[in-house]
């Protein structure tokens, strides 16, 4: 009889609590995007989900596509995030792609879809052609941004699918680990770095390891892509809310740094405010972004 009563008063506190949530705490884009349909495309015979947000199969729209993080969901990185809200605004076509078992194959990590090989380029390859068919997308505005596991995988899209993108943006993510550098021979798109001071997942400039990982310093992810690039000359421009780096040879913005003073998440988000309204930290990304086409 106690179990009963005890399963039941857990029941109705996470009852009241979902409703408190949905009702008080989320914005009504917010209560909009957890109904946003969950489509599905087939690859390599596995079906595989996204969330479309602002499709429109009138006037052609930019595409951007957002990459959660390791552990994350498609939904609670665009909450955090303010994607969707952002996607209304600047009337841009997001999509939010999920990784299997919350994981992307960003090679030298993460989780399953790493230890299994996924071929998340074919996937979000996929999604692309399905979202096309009955939405009208820019295709000189294909944009991705992907957060920390996120970060890898939009890195590796920009290599292997340079015919694609326009232009990306790595949150919180490197470009390898100690044995491990992912191949960048073949980007071409310009892409903004956005880093934190604090960061144990990735540090700045020394070498730590984070409930087992070992990734590349930020700076040094950040040299390897001005060397790719042929870029010299770093230099700095400070702001009330971060340290900017640029490169004094790069004429068409083609690589930016950016360093928030805060750890491994999203700087700016939106969590426990929830307004309706866009963080400054993912406005500039999109404005970073939105500059450039292929």
């Amino acid at each position: 009889m106690r179990i009963i009563l005890f399963t039941f008063v857990v029941l109705f506190v996470a009852l009241v609590s979902a409703v408190v949530l949905f009702f008080f705490i989320l914005a009504p884009s917010d209560r909009k995007l957890l109904f946003t349909p969950v489509k599905t495309v087939s690859v390599q015979n596995e079906e595989r989900s996204y969330r479309l947000v602002n499709g429109s199969n009138d006037e052609a729209r930019p595409l951007l596509i957002g990459l959660h993080g390791f552990h994350d969901r498609a939904w609670w990185m665009s909450a955090y995030s303010g994607l969707h809200i952002l996607a209304d605004k600047e009337d841009v076509t997001l999509a939010l792609p999920s990784g299997q078992k919350q994981s992307w194959n960003g090679k030298f990590c993460c989780g399953w879809a790493s230890q299994n090989d996924i071929d998340d380029i074919a996937f979000i390859t996929a999604m692309i052609d399905d979202i096309r068919k009955d939405n009208a997308i820019d295709s000189q505005r294909i944009y991705v941004v992907g957060f920390s596991n996120g970060g890898m995988l939009a890195q590796r899209l920009l290599h292997e699918r340079p015919d694609l993108f326009a232009a990306g943006v790595s949150v919180m993510s490197g470009v390898g680990d100690r044995e491990t550098t992912l191949d960048i021979s073949d980007a071409q798109a310009p892409l903004l770095l956005v880093q934190g001071t604090t960061d144990n997942y990735v540090p700045l400039n020394e070498q730590l390891s984070s409930a087992g990982f070992n990734f590349l310093p930020a700076n040094d992810t950040a040299e390897i892509w001005a060397t790719h690039y042929g870029l010299r000359d770093k230099q700095l421009q400070q702001t009330d809310a971060y340290d900017e780096y640029t490169w004094e040879s790069d004429n068409n913005n083609q690589l930016v740094q950016r360093i928030y003073d805060t750890s491994h998440r999203w700087p700016q988000w939106r969590i426990w405010q929830l307004p309706d309204s866009v963080p400054p930290s993912t406005q500039e990304m999109w404005n970073f972004l939105y500059q450039h086409r292929l």
